[in-house]
């Protein structure tokens, strides 16, 4: 069940099920090195510290810095948790094993890829913005979200395999969105064919039939 963490701005917990599975989907271990961006008062935050004991280590990123004083007290009890109030878009720290966007983007940040080890994983919402008369009523009025869908990238030697998971629903993510990337998703989504994309690609190229989205820093490509 859907939780607030504050009810004045209509800000609550996520929907639990949907959280766990992509949570799931990042195949955390023991040992695993965890970055948690945009990790709110900490509850999954602290279900992924359970998730990498023994030996594992979870960072929590918050910018808003209410919530993060209260993450930093909620998971008191994981030695293995540290919450930090910053931004995630900026946020660099040493390499992870997995990193978990839990904000709407439009750009995968180069800072986030940079810091994923060789079989890292990184879950990130890839979202357009909903204009005000078509956001749903659960989200309420003057709140900033989008639709999209999850994007699962694994770091390997020399390149980045990617695909989309699932549909999403989400708030924005401060700092990782802008007014072209939006433009972008946008026409991506209408023109449809997201379930072919298999990589990310960082290196300069032309756009081709192969690139489904093609932005100034990354392109999601069918290429293998």
């Amino acid at each position: 069940m859907l939780v607030a963490l504050d009810a004045n701005r209509l800000l609550n917990n996520g929907e639990p099920a949907s959280l766990l599975r992509w949570l799931d989907g990042l195949n955390l271990g023991a040992g695993d090195r965890f970055l948690h961006i945009g990790c709110g008062v900490g509850y999954y935050t602290a279900v992924a510290a359970e998730a990498v004991r023994p030996g594992g280590h979870v960072v929590g990123v918050e910018i808003d810095h209410h919530l993060a004083e209260r993450a930093k007290r909620n998971p008191a009890k994981y030695e293995n948790v540290e919450v930090i109030s910053a931004d995630g878009s900026e946020y660099e720290g040493e390499p992870f094993d997995a990193i978990f966007v839990n904000a709407g983007a439009t750009e995968v940040r180069p800072v986030w890829l940079d810091q994923l080890r060789i079989g890292g994983r990184l879950l990130i919402p890839l979202t357009v913005a909903l204009p005000p008369d078509l956001r749903p009523g659960w989200f309420g009025e003057g709140m900033d979200v989008g639709t999209g869908q999850m994007l699962l990238v694994v770091r390997r030697p020399g390149e980045y395999a990617a695909r989309f998971v699932s549909w999403v629903g989400i708030f924005h993510c401060v700092g990782a969105r802008t007014d072209g990337g939006n433009d972008l998703l946008t026409h991506g989504f209408q023109r449809g064919g997201h379930q072919s994309v298999r990589s990310l690609r960082r290196d300069r190229h032309d756009e081709g039939a192969a690139c489904w989205l093609h932005a100034p820093h990354f392109c999601l490509s069918s290429v293998v």
